[in-house]
């Protein structure tokens, strides 16, 4: 059905009126104003686990012969801890590596994982750790293998990125506050939250040594954006 010219110009004037509206809404919108703070935040953590890295290198020439002499390693473990107070509560044998087809060598990388349950704090602690110390030296000179030094783990550290990532954040919101209140100005909100970097085990505000066997150090770096 056609429509009339009276209703025709009815549609125009709605439709002037709708983009005069929205016009107005916009021109009265205010521009948002903005602070850029970045923040450095440390937090602290007890490790569950303490590793320890044995490096086989397997009989050279003949890599059958090398290859096979892999086999023995879990069995000589198993016997090594048999009758001892400290077991590890994993230990993962890896595949051999052949680190020379030429000369026929090859190696063969072990990790052992114990707790620390009661290897740290109290009266005690330090001493039992020092003598899982001394029992993996012993190990590593009757296997014949490298031992690499102890390394610190921590089980969920997933929980100590997000504890040091909110400390950080914390920071930078404290720098952005004194700011915006020297511009009179209050921040209204959040628009982002970068993670700039995460490091272990080197604190910026310390000389201590980190990781030690009571405590690792997770320091986060962020970068927050306010609105104002």
């Amino acid at each position: 059905m056609p429509i009339s010219r009276s209703t025709r110009t009815w549609v125009v004037i709605v439709a002037i009126v709708a983009l005069v509206v929205q016009f107005k809404s916009i021109a009265q919108e205010p521009e948002s104003s903005f602070i850029v703070s970045d923040g450095v935040g440390t937090v602290y953590a007890p490790p569950s686990h303490v590793a320890f890295w044995l490096h086989f290198s397997l009989p050279e020439g003949d890599l059958r012969r090398g290859l096979a002499a892999a086999k023995p390693i879990e069995g000589q473990l198993r016997e090594f801890f048999a009758n001892r107070e400290s077991r590890p509560v994993t230990t993962d044998i890896y595949p051999p590596h052949v680190a020379s087809l030429e000369e026929g060598r090859s190696k063969v990388t072990v990790e052992l994982r114990f707790s620390m349950a009661g290897l740290m704090g109290g009266e005690t602690g330090a001493a039992k750790f020092g003598g899982l110390c001394e029992e993996i030296k012993v190990l590593g000179k009757k296997l014949v293998c490298g031992v690499s030094e102890p390394a610190m783990v921590i089980a969920e550290d997933s929980v100590t990125i997000q504890e040091a990532v909110h400390e950080a954040t914390k920071q930078a919101f404290t720098a952005a506050s004194g700011a915006a209140a020297a511009l009179g100005a209050e921040i209204r909100t959040v628009e982002r939250v970068k993670v700039l970097e995460i490091t272990w085990n080197d604190p910026p505000d310390t000389e201590a040594i980190y990781p030690n066997i009571e405590r690792v150090a997770c320091t986060a770096r962020v970068r927050v954006t306010y609105v104002l």
